[in-house]
Protein backbone atom coordinates (compact mmCIF):
# COMPACT_ATOMS: atom_id res chain seq x y z
CA UNK A 1 0.00 0.00 0.00
CA UNK A 2 1.23 3.54 -0.60
CA UNK A 3 3.09 5.11 2.23
CA UNK A 4 4.62 1.89 3.59
CA UNK A 5 8.39 1.96 3.67
CA UNK A 6 10.13 -1.36 4.20
CA UNK A 7 13.83 -1.62 4.89
CA UNK A 8 15.19 -4.99 3.79
CA UNK A 9 18.57 -6.00 5.15
CA UNK A 10 20.17 -9.12 3.71
CA UNK A 11 23.79 -10.10 3.79
CA UNK A 12 25.23 -11.49 0.60
CA UNK A 13 28.42 -13.45 1.30
CA UNK A 14 31.44 -11.90 -0.35
CA UNK A 15 33.29 -13.75 -3.05
CA UNK A 16 36.33 -14.33 -0.85
CA UNK A 17 34.32 -16.43 1.64
CA UNK A 18 31.71 -17.95 -0.61
CA UNK A 19 33.41 -21.14 -1.64
CA UNK A 20 35.49 -24.09 -0.68
CA UNK A 21 38.85 -24.31 1.01
CA UNK A 22 40.59 -20.99 1.45
CA UNK A 23 37.38 -19.11 0.71
CA UNK A 24 37.53 -19.80 -3.01
CA UNK A 25 34.84 -21.26 -5.23
CA UNK A 26 35.77 -24.58 -6.70
CA UNK A 27 34.96 -24.82 -10.39
CA UNK A 28 34.79 -28.24 -11.97
CA UNK A 29 36.39 -28.89 -15.31
CA UNK A 30 34.14 -27.74 -18.12
CA UNK A 31 31.85 -25.76 -15.76
CA UNK A 32 31.16 -22.08 -16.35
CA UNK A 33 32.70 -20.14 -13.44
CA UNK A 34 29.97 -17.46 -13.61
CA UNK A 35 27.25 -20.07 -13.15
CA UNK A 36 29.11 -21.50 -10.14
CA UNK A 37 29.33 -18.10 -8.43
CA UNK A 38 25.64 -17.32 -8.98
CA UNK A 39 24.52 -20.75 -7.79
CA UNK A 40 26.71 -20.54 -4.70
CA UNK A 41 25.43 -17.08 -3.74
CA UNK A 42 21.82 -18.11 -4.37
CA UNK A 43 22.09 -21.21 -2.17
CA UNK A 44 23.74 -19.22 0.62
CA UNK A 45 21.14 -16.44 0.42
CA UNK A 46 18.13 -18.75 0.59
CA UNK A 47 19.61 -21.07 3.18
CA UNK A 48 20.95 -18.53 5.70
CA UNK A 49 19.43 -15.09 5.13
CA UNK A 50 15.93 -15.46 3.73
CA UNK A 51 14.20 -16.31 7.00
CA UNK A 52 15.76 -13.37 8.83
CA UNK A 53 15.00 -11.01 5.96
CA UNK A 54 11.38 -12.17 5.87
CA UNK A 55 10.99 -11.43 9.57
CA UNK A 56 12.33 -7.92 9.05
CA UNK A 57 9.94 -7.30 6.15
CA UNK A 58 6.84 -8.57 7.92
CA UNK A 59 7.69 -6.81 11.18
CA UNK A 60 8.20 -3.51 9.35
CA UNK A 61 4.91 -3.80 7.44
CA UNK A 62 3.00 -4.78 10.58
CA UNK A 63 4.42 -1.94 12.66
CA UNK A 64 3.79 0.57 9.88
CA UNK A 65 0.22 -0.64 9.44
CA UNK A 66 -0.49 -0.21 13.15
CA UNK A 67 0.92 3.31 13.06
CA UNK A 68 -1.20 4.13 9.99
CA UNK A 69 -4.37 2.90 11.67
CA UNK A 70 -3.66 4.89 14.82
CA UNK A 71 -2.91 8.03 12.79
CA UNK A 72 -6.05 7.64 10.66
CA UNK A 73 -8.16 7.19 13.80
CA UNK A 74 -6.67 10.37 15.24
CA UNK A 75 -7.37 12.29 12.03
CA UNK A 76 -10.97 11.04 11.99
CA UNK A 77 -11.48 12.30 15.55
CA UNK A 78 -9.92 15.66 14.65
CA UNK A 79 -12.13 16.10 11.57
CA UNK A 80 -15.22 15.02 13.51
CA UNK A 81 -14.53 17.71 16.11
CA UNK A 82 -14.76 20.45 13.46
CA UNK A 83 -17.42 18.83 11.25
CA UNK A 84 -19.98 21.52 12.11
CA UNK A 85 -17.55 24.27 11.14
CA UNK A 86 -16.71 22.55 7.85
CA UNK A 87 -20.42 22.10 7.08
CA UNK A 88 -21.05 25.79 7.79
CA UNK A 89 -18.10 26.77 5.60
CA UNK A 90 -19.40 24.62 2.73
CA UNK A 91 -22.85 26.23 2.78
CA UNK A 92 -21.45 29.72 3.22
CA UNK A 93 -18.91 29.49 0.40
CA UNK A 94 -21.45 27.89 -1.93
CA UNK A 95 -23.67 30.93 -1.47
CA UNK A 96 -20.77 33.32 -2.01
CA UNK A 97 -19.62 31.48 -5.13
CA UNK A 98 -23.12 31.63 -6.60
CA UNK A 99 -23.50 35.32 -5.79
CA UNK A 100 -20.18 36.32 -7.38
CA UNK A 101 -21.03 34.67 -10.70
CA UNK A 102 -24.68 35.67 -10.60
CA UNK A 103 -23.91 39.39 -10.26
CA UNK A 104 -21.55 39.33 -13.24
CA UNK A 105 -24.12 37.58 -15.43
CA UNK A 106 -27.01 39.70 -14.21
CA UNK A 107 -24.98 42.89 -14.65
CA UNK A 108 -24.35 41.96 -18.27
CA UNK A 109 -28.07 41.28 -18.77
CA UNK A 110 -28.91 44.69 -17.28
CA UNK A 111 -26.49 46.36 -19.70
CA UNK A 112 -23.78 47.35 -17.23
CA UNK A 113 -20.48 48.17 -18.98
CA UNK A 114 -17.71 45.62 -18.60
CA UNK A 115 -15.62 48.10 -16.64
CA UNK A 116 -18.44 48.61 -14.16
CA UNK A 117 -18.83 44.85 -13.69
CA UNK A 118 -15.11 44.65 -12.95
CA UNK A 119 -15.39 47.50 -10.44
CA UNK A 120 -18.18 45.62 -8.66
CA UNK A 121 -15.79 42.73 -8.12
CA UNK A 122 -13.14 45.18 -6.90
CA UNK A 123 -15.60 46.68 -4.43
CA UNK A 124 -15.98 43.25 -2.82
CA UNK A 125 -12.25 42.97 -2.19
CA UNK A 126 -12.02 46.54 -0.96
CA UNK A 127 -14.58 45.67 1.69
CA UNK A 128 -12.70 42.43 2.40
CA UNK A 129 -9.49 44.36 3.10
CA UNK A 130 -11.27 46.77 5.43
CA UNK A 131 -12.92 43.83 7.18
CA UNK A 132 -9.54 42.23 7.83
CA UNK A 133 -8.56 45.44 9.59
CA UNK A 134 -11.69 46.08 11.66
CA UNK A 135 -13.35 42.72 12.34
CA UNK A 136 -10.72 41.44 14.82
CA UNK A 137 -11.78 44.19 17.22
CA UNK A 138 -15.41 43.12 16.82
CA UNK A 139 -14.54 39.51 17.57
CA UNK A 140 -12.54 40.51 20.64
CA UNK A 141 -15.49 42.55 21.89
CA UNK A 142 -18.41 40.13 21.39
CA UNK A 143 -16.85 36.74 20.69
CA UNK A 144 -16.64 34.48 17.65
CA UNK A 145 -20.20 33.16 17.58
CA UNK A 146 -21.94 36.53 17.99
CA UNK A 147 -19.65 38.10 15.40
CA UNK A 148 -20.37 35.25 12.97
CA UNK A 149 -24.13 35.58 13.44
CA UNK A 150 -24.09 39.35 12.96
CA UNK A 151 -21.90 39.28 9.85
CA UNK A 152 -23.84 36.42 8.25
CA UNK A 153 -27.09 38.32 8.79
CA UNK A 154 -25.60 41.40 7.09
CA UNK A 155 -24.33 39.32 4.14
CA UNK A 156 -27.71 37.59 3.78
CA UNK A 157 -29.57 40.90 3.78
CA UNK A 158 -27.16 42.37 1.23
CA UNK A 159 -27.88 39.50 -1.16
CA UNK A 160 -31.60 40.30 -1.06
CA UNK A 161 -31.00 44.04 -1.43
CA UNK A 162 -29.54 43.45 -4.91
CA UNK A 163 -33.06 42.68 -6.10
CA UNK A 164 -34.45 45.98 -4.81
CA UNK A 165 -31.74 48.27 -6.21
CA UNK A 166 -30.65 47.14 -9.68
CA UNK A 167 -28.22 50.00 -10.19
CA UNK A 168 -24.39 50.01 -10.42
CA UNK A 169 -23.66 52.40 -7.53
CA UNK A 170 -26.02 50.55 -5.20
CA UNK A 171 -24.54 47.22 -6.20
CA UNK A 172 -21.05 48.59 -5.60
CA UNK A 173 -21.98 49.56 -2.05
CA UNK A 174 -23.62 46.19 -1.44
CA UNK A 175 -20.60 44.33 -2.74
CA UNK A 176 -18.39 46.38 -0.41
CA UNK A 177 -20.60 45.39 2.54
CA UNK A 178 -20.58 41.74 1.43
CA UNK A 179 -16.79 41.72 1.22
CA UNK A 180 -16.52 43.25 4.69
CA UNK A 181 -18.87 40.61 6.07
CA UNK A 182 -17.12 37.67 4.42
CA UNK A 183 -13.75 38.84 5.71
CA UNK A 184 -15.10 38.42 9.23
CA UNK A 185 -16.91 35.15 8.47
CA UNK A 186 -13.77 33.65 6.99
CA UNK A 187 -11.70 34.92 9.91
CA UNK A 188 -14.01 33.28 12.45
CA UNK A 189 -14.06 29.92 10.67
CA UNK A 190 -10.35 29.72 9.95
CA UNK A 191 -9.21 30.86 13.39
CA UNK A 192 -11.63 28.37 14.97
CA UNK A 193 -10.40 25.49 12.80
CA UNK A 194 -6.76 26.46 13.26
CA UNK A 195 -7.12 26.42 17.05
CA UNK A 196 -8.62 22.92 16.96
CA UNK A 197 -5.63 21.63 14.99
CA UNK A 198 -2.31 20.50 16.44
CA UNK A 199 1.17 20.89 15.05
CA UNK A 200 1.04 17.26 13.92
CA UNK A 201 -2.20 17.45 11.91
CA UNK A 202 -2.60 21.17 11.11
CA UNK A 203 -1.49 20.78 7.50
CA UNK A 204 -3.95 17.98 6.77
CA UNK A 205 -6.87 19.66 8.56
CA UNK A 206 -6.32 22.92 6.67
CA UNK A 207 -6.05 20.88 3.45
CA UNK A 208 -9.48 19.38 4.16
CA UNK A 209 -10.79 22.88 4.81
CA UNK A 210 -9.45 24.14 1.49
CA UNK A 211 -10.99 21.18 -0.32
CA UNK A 212 -14.35 22.03 1.26
CA UNK A 213 -13.86 25.71 0.39
CA UNK A 214 -13.01 25.26 -3.29
CA UNK A 215 -15.47 22.40 -3.75
CA UNK A 216 -18.31 24.48 -2.31
CA UNK A 217 -17.48 27.48 -4.51
CA UNK A 218 -17.51 25.18 -7.55
CA UNK A 219 -20.90 23.75 -6.57
CA UNK A 220 -22.19 27.27 -5.96
CA UNK A 221 -21.25 28.29 -9.50
CA UNK A 222 -23.12 25.25 -10.79
CA UNK A 223 -26.29 26.39 -9.02
CA UNK A 224 -26.50 29.25 -11.52
CA UNK A 225 -28.19 26.86 -13.94
CA UNK A 226 -31.18 26.00 -11.74
CA UNK A 227 -33.03 29.30 -12.33
CA UNK A 228 -32.92 32.18 -14.82
CA UNK A 229 -30.39 34.85 -13.76
CA UNK A 230 -32.72 37.65 -14.80
CA UNK A 231 -35.18 36.62 -12.07
CA UNK A 232 -35.08 36.96 -8.29
CA UNK A 233 -34.92 33.28 -7.37
CA UNK A 234 -31.12 32.95 -7.35
CA UNK A 235 -30.71 36.01 -5.12
CA UNK A 236 -33.12 34.44 -2.66
CA UNK A 237 -31.17 31.18 -2.84
CA UNK A 238 -27.94 33.03 -1.98
CA UNK A 239 -29.63 34.58 1.04
CA UNK A 240 -31.00 31.20 2.14
CA UNK A 241 -27.58 29.51 1.91
CA UNK A 242 -25.85 32.24 3.93
CA UNK A 243 -28.60 32.12 6.55
CA UNK A 244 -28.49 28.32 6.87
CA UNK A 245 -24.74 28.52 7.48
CA UNK A 246 -25.60 30.12 10.83
CA UNK A 247 -27.21 26.95 12.16
CA UNK A 248 -24.15 24.65 12.53
CA UNK A 249 -22.11 27.42 14.16
CA UNK A 250 -24.88 28.52 16.52
CA UNK A 251 -25.59 24.94 17.65
CA UNK A 252 -22.04 23.59 17.76
CA UNK A 253 -20.90 22.02 21.03
CA UNK A 254 -17.32 22.96 20.33
CA UNK A 255 -16.02 25.64 22.67
CA UNK A 256 -15.27 29.03 21.18
CA UNK A 257 -11.61 29.74 20.40
CA UNK A 258 -9.52 32.11 22.43
CA UNK A 259 -9.76 35.85 21.63
CA UNK A 260 -7.80 36.90 18.57
CA UNK A 261 -4.35 38.36 19.01
CA UNK A 262 -3.62 40.97 16.37
CA UNK A 263 -0.25 42.11 15.07
CA UNK A 264 0.29 45.56 13.57
CA UNK A 265 2.36 46.05 10.45
CA UNK A 266 4.06 49.43 10.10
CA UNK A 267 4.20 49.92 6.33
CA UNK A 268 5.83 53.37 6.55
CA UNK A 269 8.99 52.03 8.17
Amino acid sequence: RPGIVVFLFVSIPPLATAGGPGGCITVQAGEDWRTSIIDRWSRDFYSRDWNAASCIVFASVFARSRNDRAYEAGMFRSISAIAALLFAAAILYAGNGLQSTLLSVRGDIEGFPTTVIGLLASAYYAGFILGCRLVPGMIQGVGHIRAFVALASIASSSALAHILFVEPIAWGGLRFITGFSFAGLTMVLESWINERATNENRGKILSVYRIVDLGAVTIGNGLLAIAPPEGFQLFVLVSILISIALVPVALTRSSSPAPLETAKLDIVQ
